[in-house]
């Protein structure tokens, strides 16, 4: 069982990550909010963090940059939630340093086996 932060600000986005996380055996902790980003990795050492691209006052690109920038104890793989073509999303992660991206239109069993497939190369 892994540990999952999310973070997005849709709760509905959350309700549907957490139940597909939690039926594969993972456990999921989640935040609405890009600010406690840093806090949450700190206090839960999660060992993976989806996170949304659309967040409102700083997107989810930005917030991986930093990040990985100013805090090197975020090892974990930090990959994108996009709903974006995956042409953009890919960009997306070149340019911010994210482990990859994961398209908000995948169906659960998608998400459950892509986020399976980073935590695995992770390790």
């Amino acid at each position: 069982m892994a540990k999952i932060l999310v973070i997005d600000d849709s709760d509905a986005a959350i309700r549907v990550v957490r139940r597909a996380l939690e039926e594969a055996g993972h456990q999921v902790v989640s935040s609405g909010s890009p600010f406690a980003f840093s806090q949450i990795m700190t206090a839960e050492k999660p060992d993976l963090a989806l996170v949304d691209v659309n967040l409102p006052a700083i997107t989810g690109d930005k917030l991986i940059q930093i990040a990985r920038t100013c805090d090197a104890s975020h090892s974990c793989p930090l990959v994108l939630y996009s709903a974006r073509a995956p042409e953009q999303a890919e960009r997306l992660v070149r340019s911010c340093g994210a482990s990859g991206f994961i398209d908000k239109a995948a169906d659960p069993a998608t998400l459950v086996s892509r986020v399976q497939g980073f935590l695995q190369s992770a390790s």
